[in-house]
């Protein structure tokens, strides 16, 4: 089951699977993300909770997170980022 997954991948996917539907699991990867909506699990990236956080009023600034995101190698293209910012009143 899962053999394009990398090892957590696919161990994520199989106790999600496991705990129930109502189960959200964050995952990064687009290959991951597909197989999770292809198995019906409910999916979220790291742009998605650094999102709500901002929405939510968790962090003032969802700039400045991502910002150390990157410093720290996470990769995240330049117009997926702008509109992010834009569609969370930070442009």
């Amino acid at each position: 089951m899962l053999p394009r997954l990398d090892l957590g991948e696919a161990s994520t996917l199989r106790a999600a699977l496991a705990i129930g539907a109502r189960t959200l699991v964050l995952l990064d990867d687009l290959q991951a993300r597909r197989e999770a909506q292809r198995l019906g699990i409910a999916v979220t990236g790291t742009v998605g909770v650094v999102a709500d956080a901002k929405r939510s009023g968790l962090i003032s600034a969802a700039r400045p997170v991502f910002a150390r995101l990157s410093d720290e190698g996470f990769h995240l293209g330049a117009d997926l980022l702008q509109g992010i910012l834009i569609e969370l009143g930070e442009d």
